[in-house]
């Protein structure tokens, strides 16, 4: 309180005093209401995200329209998109902003509702995968071998766990992989990529001689045109 004590100058010092505790609790008051006004937003968004996903479907080996859907819905909800810049869609952005184990421990178990409902998709195994493998890679290890025992016979999800390992520099690992896939889903695309990881990491030599096999394998175009282009099928 200004008294009539006071002199001038310190009636005005006092006013500065007061004016400013009063600003920055304003402050204060206003960036908890902007706080309180975002999380109401975001809460608002995951409840339209979340309410046309059916997570009490059991997981069904032949994917319908309905399926469909309900895989696109938890991708825009979990998952990386492809774009010319890679972004996150909401849940992984941390929307809630919570502390970075408890963020990873809220995604860890969503993806695992997401593979529960959707055990037969291989885009939603790798995205799990890919999201496990940035932190905590032992755990990513024993989810590709759940991945591996739920579609045996997905090329796409055995490319994709090659192109993880190599990308990680476990080159033998990797190659020991393409070993496995052209063993139980021989596809003319696993020998292509398979040749070219080969070219990429042991030479053309090796290339070429992976090519013969490939052509002994199956007889398909598409293989002989691709090695024909990199100079392999010689």
């Amino acid at each position: 309180m200004v008294t009539s004590s006071l002199s001038t100058e310190e009636k005005k010092e006092t006013i500065k005093s007061i004016l400013s505790q009063v600003s920055e609790a304003y402050k204060a008051a206003s960036e908890e209401c902007n706080r309180i006004q975002t999380m109401t937003r975001r809460s608002k968004k995951r409840g339209e995200l979340w309410k046309d996903i059916k997570q009490d479907d059991l997981a069904m080996r032949t994917i319908g329209d309905d399926d469909k859907k309900q895989i696109a819905l938890w991708k825009k909800l979990l998952a990386f998109r492809s774009s010319p810049r890679l972004t996150c869609s909401y849940e992984t952005t941390n929307p809630m902003k919570l502390p970075e184990e408890i963020h990873r421990h809220h995604m860890d178990q969503l993806y695992r509702r997401c593979v529960a409902c959707c055990r037969y998709c291989p885009d939603l195994w790798i995205l799990y995968i890919s999201f496990v493998a940035s932190f905590d890679w032992s755990n990513a290890t024993r989810l590709m071998t759940d991945a591996k025992e739920a579609m045996p016979a997905c090329a796409l999800l055995r490319l994709a766990i090659c192109d993880l390992l190599e990308s990680r520099g476990l080159v033998q690992e990797a190659k020991e992989e393409y070993e496995k896939m052209i063993g139980s889903c021989e596809t003319s695309t696993g020998w292509i990529v398979y040749q070219q990881f080969t070219r990429r990491n042991f030479g053309v030599a090796e290339a070429r001689h992976l090519f013969q096999r490939a052509r002994l394998s199956m007889l398909a175009p598409e293989v002989f045109l691709a090695a024909g282009g990199r100079g392999e099928a010689t």
